[in-house]
């Protein structure tokens, strides 16, 4: 048989894997060359070392098949040289030789072969050990080829996340959650955490803090917490108080969520200026309240309400409760990953535990020694939940941090004047808080998102009073009393509940000026009115625990006039590039 010019000897067609034969004996080779060729697979020859090398690193051949003893390069150089040539490739190589000695098996094997083939060789034990060698070096391709699959998913997962992760902490964080009153614990499971924990301030200097527990844990039980987190910290910035945000969060929650995902949670609100705390528990385990001072649990907040994502309808009237928090106190919330941990006989740590252990506890900070005592308590146990604790010192909580917002750099417009007037009617009052949506508006046309916060509590305070004492006709007195916020608070919602007429009026106008401008805001109300020499009282008592809202007011304007009947009031505002 006659070797043609490219050294191939099957040209009729391109077989499934390619095998290279050499042998300087041309009558072995051809032989082994038919063999391969019957065998279905592609064959490459070469007579020489030099040549055989040089078809391997253009061809790379799936198997190779080489003569030990051959002029100039043995077989066993070849072997070595193509062994450096293959790198991390499998490539089997199979000797021929009329020489078979425990020394040529072993020279065989340090040389990278596979196996040998005695001359004159069997034409079936041929065949048979290359059929052998092929299915190895298939299934080692298929196996490599599985393998840098996965190794490129991998590495696209692992980017995937990081980007996700990133994603998720820029939404999740928050310069709050930075105050030295304020110590916190995350622990995921999993990469992802299924406990969120959300804190701002309203423009009110209100605080809000939320923790919450998506179902399960991992990036399953964290996909909510974006849209969640978004609405809080968009809400909470525009001024919106617990309820609005709460309703918002649910709506969105039952939209997007798949079915069986919810979110329980906490929400507190906490007044810094009067030291009221307002709580809804929708599925968490019981907030608590720990005294500095007894050094014990005195106050426990339990569940009461169903988590978000379950229920378009969600009770928020009479299930917030009220707190008016006392000299050394602190807040203590956490997921139920607290409670559930479990010990080497399976028993739950359990919210009595919790507050036993507290109420023994002498740490600085309490929820370091509960850190402690869950791992104590687990011996070793694998953590099968999101375990998330928060904790709050309200005796260290200084000035309100500005809620976040997205346009804090925009300078207000100048020479602009304007106007804008709402009637708020009896439908409206009892459903919706409009002041939010007036800030906004405000914000929106004047651009003076520098002083929203003060233009945000002189709205807000002078509103309240005409609803709550024009419209209501509550009795601040109810606030003195123990307990005097919860009882107010109650007795406000049922008669907003029962009011059947009445209105609010509210004009705002803005006269510009070279350097600045006037805000000026008149808010009328349709009630009795009352003798409004009382004002002069309150602003005098700004100790008390009512009238501190015009009290601030009254330091924020300029002018500050209640009519003769009380049930009218201005308010003028000045405001200067230069402040």
């Amino acid at each position: 048989m006659k070797l043609n010019k490219t050294n191939t000897l099957n040209d009729d067609a391109v077989s499934r894997q390619k095998i290279l034969v050499i042998d300087d004996n041309v009558v072995d080779l051809n032989i082994a060359a038919e063999i391969v060729k019957s065998e279905g697979y592609q064959v490459l020859i070469a007579t020489n070392g030099l040549s055989a090398l040089d078809i391997f690193a253009k061809e790379k051949p799936d198997m190779v098949i080489v003569d030990i003893l051959m002029e100039g390069m043995d077989g066993y150089e070849v072997s070595n040289r193509i062994g450096q040539l293959a790198k991390d490739e499998f490539v089997p190589i199979l000797f021929l030789t009329s020489l078979e000695t425990i020394d040529s098996k072993v020279r065989c094997y340090e040389s990278g072969g596979i196996d040998i083939v005695s001359k004159p060789f069997d034409k079936t034990v041929l065949a048979s050990k290359i059929n052998t060698f092929i299915s190895l070096s298939s299934l080692y391709q298929d196996n490599n080829l599985q393998r840098q699959e996965l190794e490129y998913h991998n590495a696209q997962l692992k980017q995937n996340y990081d980007v996700a992760n990133k994603v998720f902490e820029k939404v999740m964080h928050s310069d709050v959650l930075m105050s030295p009153a304020v110590k916190y614990s995350l622990s995921p499971v999993s990469v992802f955490n299924g406990d969120i924990l959300l804190a701002a301030y309203r423009p009110s200097g209100e605080l809000h803090i939320m923790l919450g527990d998506f179902t399960g844990h991992g990036i399953s039980a964290a996909i909510g917490a974006i849209p969640a987190a978004d609405i809080f910290y968009e809400m909470t910035a525009k001024g919106f108080d617990v309820a609005e945000i709460l309703q918002e969060m649910n709506t969105k929650m039952l939209r997007i969520l798949p079915r069986g995902l919810f979110l329980a949670l906490c929400f507190i609100a906490f007044d810094k200026k009067s030291e009221k705390l307002s709580i809804w528990n929708a599925g968490l385990p019981d907030v608590l309240v720990y005294n500095n001072n007894s050094k014990r649990v005195t106050e426990r907040f339990s569940s009461n309400n169903y988590p978000l994502g379950i229920s378009n309808v969600i009770n928020l009237s009479d299930t917030v409760e009220r707190y008016h928090v006392n000299s050394g106190d602190r807040l203590l919330l956490f997921t139920d990953g607290v409670i559930e941990t479990r010990n080497k006989d399976k028993e739950l740590y359990g919210i009595d535990r919790v507050v036993n252990y507290l109420n023994n506890c002498r740490s600085e900070w309490l929820i370091d020694s509960l850190q402690l005592n869950l791992v104590k308590f687990a011996g070793g146990e694998n953590q099968l939940d999101d375990v998330s604790i928060f904790e709050i010192d309200f005796t260290g909580i200084d000035k309100p941090i500005a809620a976040r917002t997205d346009s804090v750099d925009i300078q207000p417009l100048l020479d602009s004047s304007w106007k804008i007037e709402y009637d708020f009617g009896v439908n409206i009052l009892k459903v919706l808080d409009p002041i939010p949506n007036v800030i906004q508006t405000i914000m929106e046309m004047q651009k003076l998102n520098k002083y929203k916060q003060s233009i945000f509590i002189i709205i807000r305070e002078l509103f309240v009073n005409a609803l709550d004492h024009g419209l209501l006709e509550l009795d601040s007195g109810f606030k003195q009393a123990a307990k005097g916020f919860s009882v107010y608070m109650n007795e406000r919602q049922s008669r907003l509940g029962k009011l059947q007429k009445g209105n609010i009026k509210l004009v705002v106008e803005h006269t510009g000026t070279a350097d600045g401008g006037v805000l000026e805001v008149i808010i009328e109300d349709s009630g009795k009115g009352f003798d409004s020499r009382t004002i002069q009282d309150h602003l005098q008592l700004s100790n008390s625990k009512h009238g501190r809202g015009i009290f601030m007011v009254n330091m924020i304007c300029e002018s500050l006039h209640f009519s003769d009947t009380g049930n009218r009031v201005h308010a003028a505002f000045h405001w200067t590039l230069a402040a």
